[in-house]
């Protein structure tokens, strides 16, 4: 045994890894992250998850786009959100919900006039274009004796 270890053996450290490094947490984090495509509004936001995001560079000054903007928003396993718009990363920060009125400027007249928006008119049995319609539906149920037909 000893012969042919001598012979055949090598030593334990003269073998570099075949293995590649592992990539740190980060690197894992923005490989398995969930890809969706995007517009940018009016407002130069991104819409994701029924929440309105901004996109804003390394120095933390917010960048504005155009209306249509394409963008990829990049949703990381830790929850982080990220936009690539023009093949530079941006991170989301989120902007908060607004009332429609102000609560400490607005005096409660105003707010009693924010009007809630309009239902859709449905027209009145006595209205022309309905009571003829009706009508010719009546006909149509009653039989020649005036029983109706089921």
């Amino acid at each position: 045994l000893k012969e042919f270890n001598a012979q055949f053996a090598l030593d334990m450290n003269c073998i570099k890894s075949v293995f590649e490094k592992q990539p740190d947490v980060d690197k894992i984090d923005q490989f398995l992250a969930v890809l969706t495509p995007r517009k940018v509004d009016a407002g130069h936001c991104i819409r994701f998850n029924n929440k309105y995001y901004t996109p804003v560079d390394e120095q933390g000054c917010r960048a504005d786009f155009y209306k249509g903007t394409s963008a990829i928003v990049i949703k990381t396993l830790s929850g982080k959100l990220y936009a690539s718009v023009h093949e530079r990363i941006y991170c989301l920060d989120e902007i908060p919900q607004h009332e429609r009125a102000s609560r400490y400027f607005d005096t409660k007249q105003k707010q009693e006039q924010i009007k809630e928006p309009m239902k859709r008119y449905i027209p009145d049995m006595s209205h022309p274009w309905k009571k003829d319609n009706f009508m010719k539906y009546v006909y149509a149920m009653v039989g020649n004796e005036g029983k109706w037909i089921c």
